[in-house]
């Protein structure tokens, strides 16, 4: 016979769409990014943009819908190429923002990097307003896309996508903006003498949900589990009425 407690709680979980277990909360909505972002060839790592430029720190503005109460300083972690890889199917889900301002929202963890749009060929071009690359990392295809603006400097713009931590439908997607004085052909040539090159970013991050089971279903099935417990109890009692034959 299946356990009671068992048929209780996928029940339960039908009628509420929800889990059971404690812990912290989904998150909606969006909100936007700033700091100080430092990249090599291999790492990516990030202080904020306020007094004292503390590592690992991000400042939080504009946050909607659940992010509201946000605004401040929250954490960012680093990322390498050893585990988090650019493009490909993705990689494990990695701890990436933590909520410090208000900690009973769920982490964001990053599964995605997604691969820059333009050739790598564009990045030996002449300075032009409207030249475009997207350099290689490690003899594959980069992250970031560049383009020379007016006035002789360049933008570069990255994508990352994640979940949120214990909600798989939860996901997240982060542009990432960096606007230097320089072309971006000075840039590369700069990371390449000194091996890394430190700027000022932004970002625009938005929660959406993915399409999940319709508590309609999870209570279906839910009957459906009642329905064999009383077929097996059914079964059992019939086949111990049963008398045996007597011997004379």
């Amino acid at each position: 016979m299946l356990p009671k407690k068992l048929i209780l709680a996928v029940f339960v979980v039908g009628m509420t769409g929800t889990s059971l277990l404690a812990g912290p909360m989904p998150a909606t909505g969006s909100f936007s990014m700033s700091g100080i972002v430092t990249v090599t060839t291999t790492n990516i790592t990030w202080e904020t943009d306020a007094p004292g430029n503390a590592a690992n720190l991000f400042t939080l503005t504009l946050g909607a819908q659940t992010f509201s109460d946000e605004d401040g300083q929250n954490q960012i972690e680093n990322l390498t190429d050893a585990t988090e890889p650019v493009g490909g199917s993705g990689f494990a889900g990695q701890d990436f923002i933590n909520f410090l301002e208000d900690s009973t929202l769920a982490d964001l963890n990053i599964d995605y990097i997604a691969q820059g749009l333009y050739s790598p060929a564009g990045c030996a071009s002449p300075i032009a307003v409207g030249d475009t690359c997207t350099p290689q990392a490690n003899g594959m295809q980069g992250l970031f896309n560049f383009t020379d603006t007016a006035g002789g400097g360049s933008t570069a713009t990255w994508v990352f996508e994640g979940t949120e931590a214990g909600y798989p439908n939860y996901v997240w997607v982060d542009t990432f903006t960096a606007q230097f004085t320089l072309p971006y052909q000075s840039v590369l040539a700069e990371l390449g003498s000194q091996g890394y090159v430190t700027n000022s970013y932004s970002a625009s991050l938005s929660v959406y949900t993915t399409p999940e089971p319709s508590p309609l279903i999870m209570v279906g099935f839910g009957f459906g589990l009642l329905a064999l417990q009383r077929v097996v109890v059914a079964r059992r009692r019939n086949a111990n009425s049963v008398k045996p034959p007597v011997v004379a």
